[in-house]
Order: C-alpha cells, then sequence, then structure tokens
C-alpha cells in the first residue's frame, strides 16, 4: 500500500473525538535554563483524531477568555496532524526526546498557579490541567479539572522527573487526583514496568551504601546504611532499629527538602509498613518533617506539610513533625490535595514512644486502618486506628523529608527500616503458638524478626521461657543455632506447616552458667522459667527458640519467637 493511499484511510477514519485525547505529560520548569519543557497529548480512545490547528493554551489569573487576557503563550497544533490510537504528541523544546513539534528553545510555559488547556477548532476545552493550586485561588473553575495540581514542581536535569498521568489517559475528572510524579517517558508510556506485587525488604540483602534505585528522587535517591555509624548519609547515628542491622535512609545532604516516588504501577488498595526513627530533642527554630505516603504523590521539595500550604502531599500518609517545642506523629487524608485532614494524632515524647516505631498503615476502598508501635504484621496491636478516607484515589508510595536545621549537623533524615509494601508479607520465620513464649533480657521477638540483644563477652543476662501448659512433663528448651529464614530448606517441615528450623552444620552454642544458677527441672516444668546470669565467654552470634510438646496442637508441637544474641 502506497504511503499516500495509507494517508488517506487515517484521515477518512479520523473523527471528532475530542475527549479521547488529554495532556497525559508535562514539565514545565526544569533546574538548567528552562530548555527541557514538553506537554504529551495521548489518545486514549480506539479511533484516530485530527488535531490539525488545535491550540494548546497557556493560562493564569489574568485568563478572561479562551486565548485572551494573559500574557502566556498559546501554541498551535500544526496542519495534518492526526494523532492515532494509543500513540503520543511531544510539543516542546528541541533538547526534549521524541519531540515531534518544536515550539521554542526554552521558557515555553509559565511556573507557577497556571494552567495548560487543550482547545478543539471551536475553542472548546477538550482537557485542562492546573498546576501548583497551593499559590492561587482565584483560577478560573474552566482551567482545571476538580482540583488542580497542588505541590511546587521542578524538573531537576540530574533525575529528570514530570508530572504524568498514573497511567496513560487515566482521567477521572480531578487533576490532582489523576497527575503525580514519576520519571519522564515523553513520547513513550507512564505506565511503569510491574514490580512484585509485594516487597519485603530487610535491607540486609544491599551492601551499605547501596542506592535504592526502585525509588525515582527528586533530588537524592534512599540509601543503605548502617544507622548506628557516622557517614556522609547519617551525620547523627542512632541505635539499630529492632530489626537490627542496616536502614534506609532519606536525606540530601546539601540541605533542604527531598522528595521519592516508587517505580511502580499506581494502586488503590494497599498496605505499607515499617520501623521508622521519630527524634525528639531540636534546638530552639529547628525542625525536621518527613511523609511516607500510599496512593499518592508530592511535591519537589516536600515543602513544610505544616505551617505552609505548599505542601503537595496527595493520598493518605504517616507525616511527622518534629521541633523545639515538641513533636507530634499524624496520619493524615490529603486527598487530591490541600491543606489535609488529620485522621489521628499521636504526640511523640523523649523516652516513652520515640526512637524506632512500627508503623502501619492499610487503605481497602474508602476504609483506612492504621496502626502505630505493636508487633510487626499484627494489624490487631499497638496503638489501632480505623478512619475513612475522604475520596478513593490511585497512587503510589511516596517519601518525603525536609529540615530546618542550622546546618546539616543536626540532620536526621528519614530513616526506615523493614519495608513491607503492597500487601502483608508472609512470616519470615516459624512463630510461635500461643503456648510457647521465650524472651532474652525481657524481649521477645516479633513475626519478622527475632528479639536482637547485644552484650559483652561475660556480661550476664537472662532467658525466661514459659509455657501456658504447666505440669506437662514434655516442656523442654532447644538451642536452634542459628535461625534460618523459611525461605531455605528448612531441616524439619511437618504436614500441617510447621517448620522447625534445626541448623544440623553449625555446632551449637555453648552456654555458661554462673555458680549458684540452678538448672530448673523441666519435666515439673511451671510458668516462667527463668535462666539468670548466663553468659558466654567468647565472641558469638547465637539464636534460640524454645520448643514445647503440646498435646492441644496439631503434631503435638508449639513454637515460640525467636531471640538472638550477638556477644561482642
Amino acid at each position: 500500500m502506497s504511503k499516500v493511499s495509507t494517508i488517506a484511510i487515517v484521515l477518512a477514519l479520523a473523527v471528532a473525538c475530542p475527549a479521547q485525547i488529554v495532556i497525559n505529560e508535562f514539565v514545565y520548569d526544569d533546574s538548567g535554563g528552562d530548555d527541557r519543557e514538553y506537554v504529551e497529548l495521548y489518545n486514549a480512545g480506539g479511533a484516530p483524531v485530527d488535531i490539525s490547528g488545535w491550540v494548546l493554551e497557556g493560562a493564569d489569573e489574568a485568563w478572561s477568555a479562551p486565548l485572551t487576557g494573559d500574557n502566556n503563550a498559546d501554541y498551535t497544533i500544526p496542519a495534518s496532524t492526526i494523532l492515532l490510537a494509543g500513540d503520543y504528541l511531544v510539543i516542546g523544546a528541541a533538547t526534549v526526546p521524541n519531540v515531534d513539534v518544536i515550539v521554542g528553545a526554552a521558557n515555553l510555559w509559565e511556573n507557577s498557579k497556571e494552567a495548560i488547556v487543550l482547545r478543539d477548532l471551536a475553542l472548546t476545552v477538550v482537557d485542562a490541567v492546573g498546576y501548583e493550586g497551593n499559590k492561587s485561588t482565584v483560577l478560573d473553575p474552566s482551567l482545571f479539572e476538580g482540583t488542580p495540581i497542588w505541590g511546587n514542581f521542578t524538573s531537576i536535569d540530574a533525575t529528570l522527573l514530570s508530572w504524568s498521568r498514573w497511567a496513560d489517559g487515566l482521567d477521572t475528572g480531578d487533576n490532582g487526583a489523576d497527575f503525580g510524579q514519576q520519571q519522564q517517558s515523553p513520547g513513550t508510556t507512564n505506565d511503569v514496568a510491574t514490580m512484585p506485587p509485594t516487597i519485603c525488604d530487610d535491607l540486609e540483602q544491599w551492601p551499605v551504601g547501596t542506592d535504592l534505585i526502585c525509588v525515582a528522587p527528586s533530588f537524592v535517591v534512599p540509601r543503605v546504611v548502617d544507622p548506628t555509624v557516622v557517614s556522609a548519609s547519617v551525620p547523627n547515628p542512632v541505635p539499630a532499629s529492632p530489626d537490627g542491622g542496616n536502614c534506609l535512609v532519606f536525606w540530601d545532604p546539601a540541605g533542604g527538602g527531598d522528595a521519592g516516588f516508587l517505580k511502580a504501577p499506581p494502586v488503590q488498595d494497599t498496605v505499607f509498613e515499617a520501623f521508622v526513627y521519630l527524634f525528639v530533642g531540636h534546638t530552639a527554630g529547628e525542625s525536621e518533617e518527613w511523609s511516607l505516603g500510599i496512593r499518592g504523590t508530592t511535591g519537589t521539595f516536600y515543602n513544610f506539610p505544616f505551617g505552609s500550604t505548599a505542601n503537595g502531599n496527595t493520598g493518605i500518609s504517616w507525616t511527622y513533625e518534629t521541633n523545639d517545642t515538641g513533636a507530634t506523629l499524624r496520619l493524615m487524608d490529603h486527598g487530591s490535595g490541600g491543606l489535609g485532614n488529620v485522621l489521628h494524632s499521636i504526640p511523640i515524647t523523649l523516652g516513652a514512644n520515640d526512637g524506632w516505631q512500627r508503623i502501619r498503615v492499610e487503605v481497602t476502598g474508602l476504609t483506612v486502618n492504621a496502626n502505630f508501635g505493636g508487633v510487626f504484621g499484627d494489624p490487631a496491636s499497638g496503638t489501632v486506628i480505623n478512619v475513612a478516607a475522604s475520596q478513593l484515589q490511585t497512587g503510589t508510595w511516596y517519601m518525603g523529608y525536609r529540615e530546618g536545621v542550622v546546618g546539616t549537623a543536626n540532620a536526621h533524615g528519614l530513616l526506615v527500616d523493614r519495608i513491607n509494601l503492597g500487601s502483608p508479607c508472609p512470616p519470615e520465620y516459624q512463630v510461635n503458638q500461643p503456648a510457647a513464649t521465650l524472651t532474652i533480657d525481657g524481649t521477645n521477638g516479633g513475626i519478622y524478626y527475632p528479639a536482637i540483644t547485644t552484650i559483652s563477652v561475660g556480661q550476664p543476662f537472662s532467658l525466661e521461657m514459659q509455657s501456658t501448659l504447666l505440669g506437662t512433663p514434655f516442656d523442654f528448651l532447644v538451642n536452634l543455632q542459628p535461625l534460618l529464614p523459611a525461605s531455605q530448606p528448612p531441616a524439619l517441615t511437618f504436614p500441617d506447616g510447621q517448620i522447625v528450623n534445626v541448623d544440623l552444620v553449625t555446632q551449637p552454642t555453648v552456654w555458661f552458667f554462673s555458680p549458684g544458677s540452678a538448672l530448673p527441672n523441666l519435666t515439673n516444668a511451671f510458668a516462667p522459667v527463668q535462666f539468670n546470669n548466663v553468659q558466654t565467654f567468647f565472641p558469638v552470634t547465637a539464636s534460640g527458640q524454645a520448643l514445647f510438646i503440646d498435646p492441644s496442637a496439631l503434631l503435638s508441637i508449639s513454637l515460640s519467637q525467636g531471640v538472638q544474641l550477638v556477644v561482642q
């Protein structure tokens, strides 16, 4: 078929279906010479559309009528422009990849409280997007849909983000809900390659210094660190989290704010859980604020959520504010942009509920279930919050941090460990039946992690074992060295799914009991069985679980949560 006849057929098929053409992605400001600006149109329909002569209008508060009243530039789409079904048209500067229509070299669109409107030949609005709505209350409602994109934005040349629809052509009639910050993709799909539906990451598989490239940052990518060691990313060390080992820090050593967005398809129903570090004790005039959000986005600079109208959070978030007068953790409903609503507020007090804490939030439709503290993985433990969201939204997981400190020496950044995202993670270790408990120095492990205690060689510690089956002749303690992840081949697996991770290779730890410590007669067990002044006389890492014969359990076995001792 000749090119001429092909064009003729396309022209014949091109129909007036303006509603299927959307503003799909755009950049109106960048950190260089404003020479990377563009608008991408997308045909979300099933037929080609002739958009010749249509106008891409720029508008601001001075706008009074189509193409009238302001000093913003307007661009006319060239003749013979047919946008095929599922295809893109990129209008912008020559430096933009895949640009189709070059309309200038730089400063093509205004930077704040503006709108971009697509009009057909009759100057009827086909699509409209308002942006930086935090700066304007008088932008004409015909210039945007729903809520304008709220937060401030600049595409940083080193990271290249854009405002993009969460999926090509996705249009619910609400700009603030339909757009999020994602990696630039002019002329190609916004749909991010699918990641695993569930992310369960304790960050131990990544060496210290690894950048978490599954997050697209506005400035600096999150980094895996040892929180106990001073480094360029950790100016103020803190103890390890309850999970131990590495954690993630989100902080720009250059100062100011930073935002990051998971490179994953948007979701509506999801769960997020993690350990976070809550710092309390800033000096006069200093502050830090951060957010961890789901099904939403935020602005480039993560402007302060409190005391400012410029923060760009959308969706649901846990947001933390700490300054010289106190600290508060809030569960927030940001909707599609604006000041947001506080769903629940938790004052954070030094020595009481600061430091490493577990946070969790799960959204299903308009139902929001959240937890503060308690056992990791357990939706019924800790402070339980059950509330309703203001609207059904689509979005991704995001993080934002901003500091208000003198220099960077007093900054802590956003510290996160054991990230569970998407859906609840399966237990990493075989964990307890209610009949079995084991503690080390008064601490017992959680579903996803053992209780970790670090001591010096020769320093005494205590173990406490308890069974609710008092007086049974078969209660006993088994030292399992070490605990093995359930994903590894277990030594013993029972038909009902019970897993006993007995290491048959590593030599078991030798425990030395100080004089006068009598070993209880476990054949006549009582609750609790205590081992006090236990000592080791060499460096070792030892793990253990209590195993009980339990006639009421299938196969008569109850297995406790794990404990781990690090002797240095």
